[in-house]
């Protein structure tokens, strides 16, 4: 990775701030910023369990509008329909650490507890 060469870092979300690539970056951007305006209408499902499960249901619940999902659930936003009607993205407090412009319609925070503290550092 050569950062003088380099437009545009979009970092894998398991990559904590500290990690030597992160601090090396000049031009960070999350995954959900990179879409944004692109992005159709969208939904957020975050929280320490529960996530996957709900994001199907949400989908399933939804799909005859058009509801599509994707995220951290497997499939990445580089693959969704940009034309579907909504998507449905499960979304990782490590993702929501490196987005800063993109926003959803709908943001459903699931109950949280402490984890991933080696990344947070705290609850």
């Amino acid at each position: 990775f050569d950062d003088n060469l380099s437009d545009i870092e979009i970092p894998s979300p398991g990559f904590p701030p500290k990690h030597k690539l992160i601090q090396k970056a000049k031009n960070l951007q999350s995954e959900y910023d990179f879409f944004y305006d692109i992005m159709p209408k969208s939904v957020w499902i975050s929280g320490t369990n529960g996530k996957t499960t709900t994001t199907q249901m949400a989908t399933h619940l939804l799909s005859h509008i058009g509801a599509v999902m994707g995220g951290n659930v497997g499939t990445p936003l580089a693959e969704l329909n940009p034309y579907a009607k909504l998507w449905i993205l499960e979304t990782s407090s490590f993702t929501l650490h490196y987005t800063h412009k993109a926003k959803p319609e709908i943001y459903a925070l699931l109950p949280i507890s402490p984890d991933h503290l080696s990344w947070h550092g705290s609850f």
